[in-house]
């Protein structure tokens, strides 16, 4: 007992000589890691030149899923893979951790701070841009025009005119913008509430009249990238259990991956979520499952899963059809499922979002339920054009830099620390649900879907949506480009 203790007496004084706090639990659990990963996690808080932070358990969540990671020793020379094709070594880090720990009490406090804390990270990177930025208070008292940060409440469009309601730390406000600036309507008409936004405003006859809108945005780079010789295949959506499940297509996926053309060198397959139907996700989905249970629908999965060869490792991130919780950011599957799918342990289990980095480009892994608040809460957006606007929907995400910049739709947990904020910008976003293949670069940065292994439901018909059934997507690390496969 007195070692114990005389560990924890240690752990606890090397924290708070370091500059830091440290919880009771966050303590304990240090104490169950040991001294040397206690050190570690002083070092890691130290390389961020955070000072006085308090250590709790999502700091040690965070650490650990930045420490965690499966990495294959890289060499010169191309080496043979376990099926006898040649392939270059792959090195694969997560940078994220999987949100086990993240809990919240349902307080109404925790949403107002979540929300204030949201407004300032990205007031922050919006004030990067070089604006002179004022408060609509300022500006509207001035009588002049000037910039300002503030987050949209609602648009909605009267006859030549848009009429915004926007919200800052003063209050609420009430804008107008002209519905005859070809340009600004663009802007305004991409609008989702809950965006935060930089506006150009002037004040006339004591009212805001909005000139122009930007997001944060990313700067402007090209980034080039030069990588490894291997190829990343992203799949999402693939749907097991369900009546719709293209099963013939996926099967051909898996033939194609096990073949030996000596330009494949694929190394890494991400599954970017909707693995399995699931059960209870919608109304009325019983009738549309051809296998009724998570449990058979897991195992079914993992006898698919068996195919892939060996030389290709496998990560896996949920989405809205597997049976974690609902609100973003997810936890992994349950381990329980994860025995049903991955008996002989291959599949590294991520949450949602997840961020690696593969032979040297950062991967966002995001399984895409946000990007329903975008289409349904702008009026630039539609589930029947999404065969032209996937990649504008995307790019909508990162622009916004937050993986949520509208929380109409899909649940959000109002954490200390927001997981779904883009501080960094990565060379890849990855996502899926909408089941619309598509890819594209804004600013150096690709934007990629993966489409879907799903017939068209009944659902998707109802609003238009087509699907791009049997679509993978191959990132290739030599040059972050990306071409898709289809098995249809």
């Amino acid at each position: 007992m007195s070692s114990h203790l005389s560990t924890k007496s240690r752990i606890a004084r090397r924290i708070l000589s370091s500059g830091y706090q440290v919880t009771p639990d966050a303590l304990d659990r240090l104490t169950a890691l040991g001294e040397e990963l206690a050190a570690e996690l002083v070092k890691w808080l130290s390389s961020r030149a955070v000072r006085g932070s308090v250590v709790d358990a999502s700091v040690i969540e965070r650490f650990l899923g930045e420490r965690s990671q499966r990495s294959i020793p890289h060499e010169e020379e191309a080496v043979a893979g376990h099926d006898g094709v040649a392939t270059e070594e792959l090195n694969l880090t997560v940078l994220k951790p999987t949100y086990e720990e993240i809990r919240m009490e349902g307080k109404a406090e925790e949403f107002t701070v979540y929300r204030v804390t949201r407004f300032g990270a990205l007031w922050r990177i919006t004030s990067q841009r070089g604006l002179p930025l004022r408060s609509l208070r300022e500006i509207l008292e001035s009588g002049d025009e000037g910039y300002a940060v503030c987050e949209v409440r609602e648009v909605s469009k009267g006859d030549g005119y848009y009429r915004l309601r926007l919200e800052d730390p003063n209050g609420i406000w009430t804008a107008v913008a002209s519905a005859r600036d070809r340009s600004l309507s663009e802007k305004v008409e991409g609008l989702c509430s809950d965006m935060v936004v930089a506006v150009r405003v002037a004040a006339k006859g004591g009212r805001l009249v909005v000139k122009d809108v930007m997001l944060p945005d990313l700067p402007q780079s090209e980034r080039p990238f030069k990588g490894p010789d291997v190829r990343v295949c992203v799949i999402s959506d693939v749907h097991v259990g369900s009546s719709r499940f293209n099963r013939r297509a996926f099967e051909d996926f898996l033939s194609w991956l096990s073949s030996e053309h000596e330009d494949l060198n694929v190394r890494l397959l991400l599954i970017n979520g909707d693995l399995v139907d699931g059960v209870f996700v919608y109304p009325g989905q019983r009738e549309e499952l051809e296998i009724r249970t998570l449990r058979d629908q897991f195992a079914e999965a993992g006898r698919l899963l068996a195919r892939v060869p060996r030389r290709v490792e496998i990560a896996y991130v949920p989405g809205n059809h597997e049976p974690v919780r609902r609100a973003l950011p997810q936890p992994p599957v349950h381990a329980d499922h994860r025995r049903l799918l991955d008996p002989e342990g291959r599949i590294l289990f991520l949450g949602n979002p997840a961020l690696i980095e593969v032979g040297g480009a950062r991967v966002l892994l995001f399984h895409g339920q946000t990007m329903d608040d975008v289409i349904q809460s702008s009026m630039r957006f539609s589930y029947s054009d999404l065969r032209r606007t996937a990649g504008e929907v995307m790019e909508v995400l990162l622009r916004s830099r937050h993986l949520a910049p509208s929380m109409e739709v899909t649940p959000v947990i109002p954490w200390r620390e927001d997981h779904l904020l883009l501080e960094e910008v990565p060379h890849v976003l990855a996502t899926g649900h909408i089941h619309v293949a598509a890819f594209r670069v804004y600013r150096g940065a690709r934007l990629v879907n993966s489409g879907t292994f799903q017939d068209q439901t009944k659902l998707q018909k109802g609003v238009g949506l087509e699907p791009t059934v049997g679509t993978v997507a191959v990132l290739d690390l030599r040059d972050l480009s990306v071409r898709f496969e289809r098995f249809a």
